[in-house]
């Protein structure tokens, strides 16, 4: 409704200021053509308004389920669901729905308290969009925004943080969330708190944070779950040792900077008529519940990012696929369908080729070297990661010791390597009090001289960098983990984080989330390791089971090279009948892949050594075959790259059947909600190149039937992906790309049925019914086409 109103207001300046223009400007073609197409899309605005979804329905998802929550502690929450606060005091419950959910509900819809990205030069810190051109602000030179409108927002609040960030004292504590919360809520404190009367008479900070507890907000209060940082005592019991020292020290250091360094006691405290060094305890108090809340309700997303934004554009999606068939030249033009007849080749050939890169024994000839591709795109480790700026503040403390390494450390490759923090904090406690003071006073001025060179030159050595997004959310924190969720988690561009249900919940059953452990994605030491440090003790079904049955374990089997096809498992560790290490014999096949992809990789003309390029590709998806179970992330990718090669080439038969078999191990071992956006996008690219060469190009067409199911399946995996895009992001340039697909899509379909209407030929369902019918008949022999 937001956007409807939008173009509403500029269709009236447009009518507005087309009034003045002189009437001999309307005898221009273009402009004449151009207001033709706004009069019509007038038209077409003004009848969308009996369009919009009512709230009674439930199928539109845009809001959450059934409206908010009026429960003050989950405003957030939709209200189809509650919170059991049965358990202990200061324990999370759990969020429960107290009404039949369909799949796709929307039942979270948060603005995290606060925001932080870690590298702040790619984004800007308000609005968190990826920017290109850096605006900071004049004074400190370090808060990055994306546009001078973001710096006018943000000016009310950041001019009482600017000195802390040009002192760097926010980056050198970690501490930026902490200082910004506190700015908020000392604004707030000053202007709907402190002007009440009763705090003018309060003598002590007991007093005064009593009474803070003690005051009622209105449920619209824009401070309201601010505020609750501060009225609600944290539980400190739930941090680690470190994490409770680092608090502690924090807050002080802070603590003693506003009071020596700026003027935010007298701007915002001056209403308390308490002493200066009790307002000052207050601060510490205030600063220490802020930062042990945050602590709690952080979570942390971790995404790459782009650092070369060089994107072609297609005007359709037929002008992108006809880009990469440029790549596999000449495209088969023939009517040869078997390949090996096409390129003239023998399995004897194949053997001896992959010996001769490999340098094989003989009696290792049965065996192909296998391609590793990189990760795919849902495997994430849920292990904390090295942040970039963590790691650039390592580099400092190491500069102070060997400062003439100072081209090896921050601009060398190992620049972006994370040291050994513990190693340095070592050194730095064995300093006395002057070389302590020396040494951070060189490492504020190393600061200062490296810190926009050096991620200036680690954007342009790395394609791609790790970024990590810090969010604070107290309502999603409302929510159990579980490994096996029911809720999906997904964070928006502009930072709000949302809830939708990936099944249908029934009334009574409790609401899970995963906190970057999934059991899809990480192995159970993975998973417990990594919510150790959360305090959680997950009891889901899934680490109820044996850990040899989890898919994880599964997935990653691998076969014996010396016993015939024995599988092996990384929980086994070695192969039960001939003791072989699971971890060597995988870097065996690692070390072998590597070969074979220089030697593609070493092919200067492609177009010319096109035939050593196929054997090259099949002796890689062979070995693939012969050394992973069918579900392995690693052949199915080495699979799926076959099959593009094989469609880019023109042999669709043969790449429609690689896809029908890995499309089945998929359901195998994988849910759907992992496979939208990985695998099946790689399925996706391949079927559009088969059914470009077939429908648009007509080369060689495959039967009708199978270009029928191929578009089926096609459709199938493009709703799917359109659903798995928060409906938020609607307006998305990849929500628009999906839209193009399937328009193309449609497009595709409805020429097939009408080829296959004039031949008169079965469509595929129909085909399908009369294999159902013929399995009736025993006695008969059954044609496959």
């Amino acid at each position: 409704m937001r956007r409807y109103d939008i173009t509403k207001r500029h269709l009236h300046f447009y009518n507005k200021y087309k009034v003045r223009l002189p009437r001999e400007c309307f005898t221009n073609t273009g402009l004449e053509k151009l207001n033709n197409h706004i009069c019509h899309f007038e038209c077409e605005l003004d009848n969308s308004e009996d369009d919009v979804p009512k709230c009674e329905d439930f199928s539109w998802q845009d809001v959450p389920y059934q409206g908010f929550n009026e429960n003050k502690d989950a405003q957030q929450i939709s209200s189809a669901c509650y919170v059991d606060h049965k358990k202990k005091k200061d324990e999370v419950g759990g969020v429960f729905a107290n009404a039949n959910l369909p799949e796709g509900s929307v039942v979270l819809l948060e603005e995290p308290i606060s925001k932080n990205v870690n590298v702040p030069l790619l984004h800007c810190e308000l609005c968190l969009r990826k920017i290109d051109q850096v605006y900071t602000c004049l004074n400190c030179r370090y808060k990055t925004y994306c546009s001078f409108q973001c710096i006018k927002r943000d000016i009310h609040i950041h001019q009482y943080e600017c000195s802390a960030y040009k002192c760097l004292i926010l980056y050198i504590l970690d501490a930026k969330d902490l200082y910004g919360v506190f700015v908020k809520l000392s604004i707030h404190l000053d202007e709907q708190v402190f002007t009440q009367k009763i705090f003018r008479r309060l003598s002590s900070v007991v007093a005064v944070l009593d009474k803070i507890e003690k005051l009622d907000y209105k449920k619209d209060s824009h401070y309201d779950s601010l505020a609750s940082l501060l009225r609600v005592r944290p539980n400190y019991n739930k941090l680690s040792e470190m994490q409770y020292s680092t608090l502690v020290v924090t807050a002080f250091r802070l603590a003693l900077f506003i009071n020596r360094k700026t003027s935010l006691v007298d701007t915002f405290y001056k209403k308390l008529r308490i002493p200066q060094t009790h307002k000052m305890i207050l601060i510490g108090v205030i600063l220490m519940r802020l930062h042990c809340h945050l602590l709690l309700n952080t979570f942390d997303f971790e995404y790459l990012i782009p650092m070369v934004t060089v994107r072609p554009k297609y005007e359709t999606v037929c002008d992108q696929i006809a880009e990469w068939t440029k790549l596999v030249k000449p495209v088969r033009q023939s009517n040869i369908e078997n390949i090996n007849k096409y390129y003239n080749t023998a399995e004897a050939e194949v053997i001896e080729l992959s010996m001769r890169y490999l340098q094989l024994q003989p009696e290792d000839s049965e065996r192909f070297p296998f391609d590793l591709l990189p990760e795919i795109e849902h495997t994430q480790l849920c292990n904390p990661i090295a942040r970039p700026l963590s790691t650039f503040k390592d580099k400092l403390a190491e500069l102070y010791f060997s400062p003439n390494n100072v081209q090896f450390l921050m601009y060398d490759e190992i620049a972006g390597t994370a040291s050994s923090g513990s190693s340095l904090s070592a050194s730095i406690a064995r300093m006395s009090p002057v070389e302590r003071l020396e040494f951070v006073q060189i490492f504020v001025r190393n600061f200062h001289t490296h810190f926009i060179d050096y991620f200036l030159q680690m954007s342009m050595r790395f394609n791609q960098m790790q970024q990590v997004l810090s969010l604070q959310c107290p309502t999603l924190r409302k929510f159990r983990h579980s490994c096996i969720p029911n809720v999906n988690i997904v964070v928006l561009d502009n930072g709000s984080v949302t809830g939708k249900t990936m099944r249908d919940v029934k009334k009574g059953d409790e609401l899970v989330v995963s906190f970057k452990a999934h059991y899809m994605r990480h192995t159970r030491e993975e998973r417990q390791t990594f919510l150790r440090q959360l305090n959680i003790d997950c009891q889901c079904k899934i680490c109820q089971v044996a850990v040899e049955n989890e898919p994880t374990n599964v997935r990653l089997g691998i076969y014996c090279d010396h016993c015939n096809g024995h599988v092996i498992t990384p929980v086994q560790m070695e192969c039960t009948k001939c003791g072989k290490n699971f971890n060597n014999l995988q870097l065996k096949y690692r070390t072998q892949m590597t070969i074979l992809e220089n030697a593609i990789r070493s092919l200067m003309y492609p177009e010319k050594d096109e035939r050593r390029l196929y054997l090259l590709h099949t002796i890689i998806y062979l070995r693939a075959k012969n050394s992973f179970v069918p579900t392995n992330e690693t052949r199915i990718q080495v699979e799926l790259k076959y099959a593009r090669y094989l469609a880019l080439k023109n042999f669709s038969q043969q790449a429609y059947d690689i896809l029908m078999e890995v499309k089945s191990n998929i359901l195998l071992q994988y849910n759907e909600d992992v496979a939208w956006l990985s695998f099946y996008s790689e399925m996706l690219l391949i079927i559009k190149v088969i059914l470009y060469y077939s429908v648009e190009e007509n080369l060689n067409p495959m039967p009708i039937m199978y270009l029928e199911e191929l578009c089926k399946f096609g459709l199938y995996v493009i709703n799917g992906q359109q659903n798995h895009i928060c409906l938020l992001k609607k307006y998305s340039c990849e929500y628009t790309e999906i839209f193009e697909e399937k328009y193309l899509f449609l497009k595709w379909k409805e020429r097939i049925h009408y080829i296959s209407s004039l031949l008169n030929m079965p469509t595929f369902e129909e085909h399908k019914s009369k294999e159902i019918q013929d399995e009736d008949l025993p006695g008969l022999v059954k044609i496959k086409p």
